[in-house]
Formats: structure tokens, C-alpha cells, sequence
């Protein structure tokens, strides 16, 4: 359970704070607690990390990905709020490995654990926006991302 805190917190470190610092109180624009495909790619970063023996290349793979991701997710956040990106663009150089650096002391999941956990989020996900549409728990960056273009 202790694990599964590690991989919560540092996704939400990496999608919630470019929503933060970009807030608006002009634009409402709905987001996550959570990017889904950010909480997924630190799950296999953990299963992965404790089988590969090269780990600096495995933390420079996950480390660009997620601050590719983080970025597609300022960028849409700034274009819904039709801003410019600015200052904001450093904070996913910075939140990346501030998230992978939080998870030194988490232990890795199963494959079957990881799907069941996955499943779990996305079916709580939608259990939570049948009652309050407003607060979605899941974000989707990358299906946004492309919706905006």
C-alpha cells in the first residue's frame, strides 16, 4: 500500500503542479489529480528498474518521457487558457525528477498487480465522475493534447 502512495504522489507531483502554476481564475479548465498515462509509466519504471542493471540510462529514458508528457500537458493547459507558456516551462525539468527521486524507496509491483491497480483507477475514475462530473480523478494528457489540435 506504501508503494502505491510513491507512485500516487509523484504522478500527481508531475500533472498537477504546471495546472497550478498556470491557474486562471478567467479560465475554468478541468483537470486531474492524476495523469493516467504518467501513473502508468512510473509503474513499469519501478518494475523495470530493479531488472535492468544500466540504471542511468533507464532513469534518462523515463526522465525524457515523462518531461515530454508533463510538457504536452502545459502546453494544453496554456492553450485552453490561451496563455503563453513562459516561466512555466522549466517546471517539468523540474518535477520529473523530483517525482523519480521520490520513488527510491518504493518496491515494485507484479505485471498482474500493475494491471489490477490500473483497472482499479480508471473504474474509481469513472464511478467518481458519474456523481461529481466536475472533479475528474483521471486526466488524459495525450488524448487532450491531440483534442486541442
Amino acid at each position: 500500500m506504501k508503494n502505491l502512495i510513491y507512485v500516487s504522489t509523484a504522478a500527481s507531483l508531475i500533472s498537477i503542479v504546471p495546472y497550478l502554476a498556470t491557474f486562471n481564475r478567467d479560465h475554468v479548465t478541468s483537470h486531474g489529480l492524476i495523469s493516467l498515462e504518467i501513473f502508468i509509466l512510473l509503474l513499469i519504471f519501478l518494475k523495470l528498474r530493479n531488472s535492468i542493471k544500466n540504471q542511468k540510462i533507464l532513469y534518462a529514458i523515463f526522465g525524457i518521457v515523462l518531461c515530454a508528457l508533463s510538457w504536452i500537458d502545459l502546453l494544453a493547459i496554456t492553450h485552453q487558457n490561451e496563455t503563453s507558456v513562459g516561466f512555466c516551462g522549466i517546471i517539468p525539468f523540474a518535477t520529473v525528477p523530483l517525482a523519480l527521486f521520490s520513488l527510491k524507496k518504493a518496491t515494485s509491483f507484479t505485471w498482474s498487480q500493475m494491471n489490477l491497480i490500473a483497472f482499479s483507477i480508471l473504474v474509481l475514475h469513472f464511478l467518481i465522475l458519474s456523481f461529481i462530473p466536475a472533479t475528474p480523478l483521471l486526466d488524459f494528457t495525450t488524448i487532450r493534447a491531440f483534442a486541442l489540435l
